[in-house]
């Protein structure tokens, strides 16, 4: 935090902070230490200068925190089939779903990447240009 508060405020730039899984509960507990010694101050956000990004926990979404009980063994086995509860609920807060298909991997082919099943909500013709949309 120390590090954050003397590079961004003298600076003028920006730190980040991004949180994936357990690091999630990590974060919640930096945000706090940082509004606690102003380096966010949440009435004129823009004068902290920090960004704080967290990715979902697969766990999390499905009501079971692994920073309480650890990790299920059964998480891989529930993202396994794409229409089960624990994908379609985590898929809802992703941008990007990446789908990786046994079939391509048993044919050698890598990335074995489904490109029919896997998705992205960044695939517009306005943001990855006309030509790229079209052969996607």
């Amino acid at each position: 935090m120390e590090l954050i508060d003397n590079v961004a405020k003298p600076q003028g730039g920006v730190s980040a902070f991004g949180g994936v899984g357990e690091c999630t509960r990590e974060g919640n507990d930096l945000y706090m230490e940082m509004k606690e010694y102003g380096v966010i101050n949440e009435q004129n956000i823009e004068e902290s200068k920090v960004a704080l990004v967290y990715g979902s926990e697969v766990s999390d979404l499905l009501g079971r925190m692994p920073s309480a009980i650890g990790y299920q063994p059964t998480l891989c086995t529930e993202m396994d089939d794409l229409t089960d509860l624990a994908p379609a609920t985590a898929f809802v807060h992703l941008d990007a779903t990446i789908v990786l298909s046994r079939g391509l991997t048993a044919k050698d082919i890598y990335p074995a990447t489904d490109p029919l099943d896997s998705t992205s909500t960044m695939l517009q013709p306005w943001i990855v240009d006309e030509e790229h949309y079209e052969t996607t």
